[in-house]
């Protein structure tokens, strides 16, 4: 798996933080934490942590930008959590298990379909909001600093 510039939204913070995932579960696929001594478990709750504060992110740019599908991109989230939860509940399970070929297979299922699609929806609707309330370029660095 590769990062592309096409997993880009045009949002400066929800992109840095999508490749910073996308890092995390490189590293895991790739097994380099064992290259630093690091235990499956700490990068797996590290992972959901920063996941869930990414999802955080995102939830404050729909509201704030009153995102009409705020819903249905929050159930998305939380179908995609239920999937890490469960990945992370088998490494609790059995810490030698090689969950690599199942996180790849979760991160491409939500690079595809969530990033490439609603990510990118929501995004744009934002920069659109961020146009009407009188931010030029529709980015809006101050909204930004406030998360």
């Amino acid at each position: 798996m590769e990062w592309s510039p096409k997993y880009l939204t045009g949002n400066a913070l929800v992109d840095s933080e999508h490749e910073q995932i996308f890092a995390m579960v490189t590293d895991v696929i790739g097994q380099k934490f064992k290259e630093r001594g690091e235990k499956i478990e700490t990068v797996i709750n590290f992972f959901v942590s920063y996941t869930l504060q990414h999802f955080s992110h995102e939830l404050k740019l729909m509201e704030d930008s009153g995102y009409p599908e705020i819903q249905e991109h929050k159930r998305q989230h939380a179908e995609y959590m239920e999937k890490v939860n469960a990945l992370k509940a088998k490494i609790e399970t059995d810490p030698n298990r090689d969950i690599s070929v199942e996180v790849g297979d979760v991160i491409a299922d939500w690079l595809e379909n969530h990033v490439l699609c609603s990510d990118k929806k929501m995004a744009l609707h934002y920069r659109d909001w961020m146009k009407e309330v009188g931010n030029e370029d529709g980015f809006g660095a101050t909204i930004l600093m406030g998360l």
